[in-house]
């Protein structure tokens, strides 16, 4: 992927993240008691992890005691975050009289979808720190490998003359040869 493909991946994952978190923060206000005092402590764990993803993102972690320290104290925070979260979404979701199976599954998709967003984040900036030339290097391995340049694009699809909302582009090389 290019520089600038990553850095609108990275948009793309930033945007979903925010949406994962914003369910969080909605169902932990929801679950509060109806206080401005209570609804901000509720609101916080999932605002602290998405201000700790953001600063690990943008910083490099250092290494030795001062980045396992760092990812530790990031650990924690996602661990807080997804122990309020969970509890929080799982109580809205009785109080809204989802059954006792979905109430304890729903959780699990809004902190599944932050640890992948996280995730993504982390290896999206690993890799626009450290750029590898992976198009030079599968040409010069294999001669029979599809370059950027040789990529047709897919043809774009519409529905009632509208295109449908594309969050990541998985353009693949033509398959006929």
């Amino acid at each position: 992927m290019t520089s600038t493909e990553l850095h609108r991946l990275r948009r793309r994952v930033h945007a979903v993240l925010a949406a994962a978190l914003l369910a969080s923060v909605a169902a932990n206000i929801l679950a509060a008691q109806p206080t401005l005092t209570a609804r901000a402590v509720a609101a916080w764990p999932p605002v602290a992890l998405l201000l700790v993803i953001d600063v690990l993102g943008r910083a490099p972690l250092a290494s030795g005691w001062a980045g396992r320290a760092a990812a530790g104290a990031a650990a924690l925070v996602a661990c807080v975050a997804a122990l309020a979260s969970f509890s929080h979404v799982r109580h809205v979701a009785l109080e809204v009289g989802e059954s006792e199976l979905v109430a304890w599954v729903l959780p699990l998709s809004v902190d599944g979808l932050a640890v992948v967003c996280s995730v993504a984040l982390v290896e999206i900036n690993r890799q626009l720190r450290n750029p590898t030339p992976t198009h030079a290097v599968e040409a010069a391995t294999d001669p029979d490998a599809v370059t950027t340049s040789d990529r047709t694009p897919a043809p774009s699809a519409s529905v009632n003359g509208h295109r449908p909302l594309v969050l990541f582009n998985s353009s693949t090389p033509n398959s006929s040869e």
